[in-house]
């Protein structure tokens, strides 16, 4: 299956569906991906948007149901971005800007909770914040909601019947 995308962008899958067990395994391809229209899926999060930047992507994976239990992986996926540049809302400079990055080798196993990213490239980064006179950091006002460090973790896990669900190694 292959699209392209209104941007002049590619989508692409190629795999393999079986019903009996119920599996995908396959990998999702894109080139030229545009991002700026993105940005919609960040308001609910910043007062930011995503003004420029093309992505590219593989991402072999294996999905399967069986015996009452979900398996998911992924090996070898890589992601590109190229010209990313991201703006506050209403201005149109940028406060940061990336010229090209690539992160490769990266793995995942849900059932295993690993995951694992092999290697990640910078090439040419601008960044710009400010600190104000109250000590306040410009883009820290971007963030929508209730933010991180607003939020209160408790000391200890509520007691139940399960034990607590193992975490990711990454």
């Amino acid at each position: 299956f292959s699209t392209k995308t209104a941007r002049g962008g590619s989508l692409h899958w190629k795999g393999e569906i079986s019903l009996n067990p119920l599996a995908v395994d396959g990998v999702i391809s894109g080139k030229a991906l545009s991002l700026p229209e993105l940005s919609a899926y960040l308001k609910p999060f910043v007062a930011a948007e995503i003004s420029a930047g093309k992505a590219g992507l593989s991402l072999p994976y294996r999905a399967a149901y069986r015996d009452g239990r979900f398996e998911a992986s992924v090996s070898g996926a890589s992601l590109g971005i190229d010209g990313l540049a991201l703006n506050a809302e209403g201005n149109p400079v940028p406060f940061f800007a990336v010229n090209s990055l690539r992160a490769t080798g990266l793995k995942a196993d849900l059932a295993k909770r690993e995951a694992e990213l092999g290697e990640v490239l910078l090439d040419g980064g601008r960044a710009a914040a400010r600190r104000d006179a109250a000590g306040a950091i410009d883009l820290l006002a971007l963030l929508r909601g209730e933010t991180a460090a607003a939020k209160t973790v408790p000391a200890t896990a509520p007691a139940g019947d399960k034990p607590p669900a193992a975490g990711w190694k990454l």
